[in-house]
């Protein structure tokens, strides 16, 4: 009987070295709010996992055992769940699951600030005048275009 509980014992012992073990899923969420439609990142960890994702509809996923999903928040405002996972075994579906609770706030993004100044002011015919575009934008401009009568 003692032979059978050792051997017991060891074929345990034997199947807990074999067996994947399951640790803890690392995950980093943003800590502040979120402005809906904006992009916030989920970083998602897990060593050994054959893929790592995150769900919304269904699950994204991406190769290797950590990854930065950039996500695009909802245009609903609140906390918002996503659910991140790492599938141990290859087959798309996860084996070990958390989930980062973000907090969309409705956006503050205001439209770009134009103005125009001609200089002079006013003038006489063949006088050349000089005209100056510019623009602010809350979120940051990343460029300006004018376009005259339809040429660029």
């Amino acid at each position: 009987m003692n032979i059978l509980i050792k051997k017991g014992v060891l074929a345990l012992a034997f199947l807990f070295f074999i067996l994947p073990t399951v640790s803890a899923l690392n995950k980093v969420c943003p800590t502040n709010d979120v402005e809906s439609g904006t992009e916030f990142d989920i970083f998602v960890n897990h060593d050994g996992a054959a893929q790592v994702g995150y769900a919304t509809s269904s699950w994204i996923w991406t190769s290797g055992s950590s990854h930065t999903f950039t996500i695009t928040a909802p245009p609903s405002t609140g906390p918002t769940p996503y659910a991140v996972g790492a599938d141990l075994d290859g087959n798309s579906q996860p084996d070990v699951t958390s989930s980062c609770t973000v907090n969309v706030v409705a956006s503050t993004n205001q439209p770009p600030a134009v103005t125009f100044s001609a200089t002079p002011a006013q003038a006489s015919t063949g006088q050349t005048i000089t005209l100056t575009v510019s623009a602010t934008d809350d979120h940051g401009l990343t460029s300006l275009k004018a376009v005259y009568g339809g040429q660029e």
